[in-house]
């Protein structure tokens, strides 16, 4: 199955030449939100560091529309803002074939963390724009990239969260949390009061809505928020003689 990146409005920008705008549109036919991305919208350009054999260098930069990502709470693409990236400068590239070749390596090393390209127009340097990898709250390497979900800031922001008030749950909650490897799991504790509308299913289930909501990772915020108002299943544990016994059956 192949899906396409429908634009509704105005025309994405285009690079001003054929083989780099045939380039961009082979990209999008294999499911990849690239695009030619117009050199003022960068901003706050900072050089990291340069090759010394003057080919490349490598700047920090803030994109002012952003990035197009899925967002799954309003399912479709929109775009995340000032968003923090990389620029990798062509120099001394002879032809637009050259950089392109670079642009097709990086894709198969980078394939995700790519964004689209660029061109300086003063220098009418060539520029692959690539995703930032770094945390803006610790500086470490992100865990996933492309969610921008750092691990162990995770971690300590759901260490945060209310307490069950017993020293045992509370412990077993936070070994699961620090296992977690999925920037979309949150695993807590949840007040009984949160939740309304409790409905019996059978013996041990009930439905209920919770208020809160589960924390999910807003992609565009980099952080965890809630949705409101949602429906889940509560499972009772009946008779079990101690938190050790009701946590078993939790693993």
């Amino acid at each position: 199955m192949v899906y396409i990146i429908l634009f509704k409005g105005r025309s994405p920008a285009l690079g001003g030449n054929e083989k780099i705008d045939d380039f961009i549109q082979k990209q999008k036919i294999r499911d990849i939100a690239f695009e030619w991305i117009p050199y003022n919208q960068f901003k706050n350009i900072k050089e990291i560091n340069e090759n010394n054999s003057s080919f490349t260098a490598v700047y920090s930069a803030i994109w002012k529309d952003g990035p197009l990502y899925w967002c799954d709470l309003d399912e479709k693409y929109i775009r995340r803002s000032d968003d923090d990236v990389v620029l990798k400068y062509s120099h001394n590239i002879r032809s637009i074939g050259e950089f392109l070749d670079n642009v097709k390596q990086s894709l198969i090393i980078n394939d995700n963390m790519i964004y689209g390209i660029s061109q300086d127009q003063n220098t009418k340097d060539y520029i692959i724009v690539f995703q930032d990898i770094y945390c803006k709250k610790c500086n470490e390497r992100y865990t996933n990239i492309s969610y921008k979900w750092c691990k162990s800031c995770q971690i300590k922001d759901l260490t945060n969260l209310v307490s069950s008030g017993s020293e045992k749950i509370d412990n077993f909650i936070q070994e699961r949390q620090i296992k977690i490897n999925d920037y979309d799991f949150v695993f807590e504790w949840i007040p009984y009061n949160q939740f309304f509308i409790i409905e019996e299913m059978n013996e041990d289930s009930l439905s209920a809505i919770w208020i809160d909501v589960p924390l999910y990772c807003e992609t565009q915020e980099g952080k965890y928020v809630r949705r409101s108002d949602k429906k889940i299943v509560l499972k009772y544990s009946h008779n079990l003689q101690n938190i050790d016994e009701f946590l078993n059956e939790v693993c």
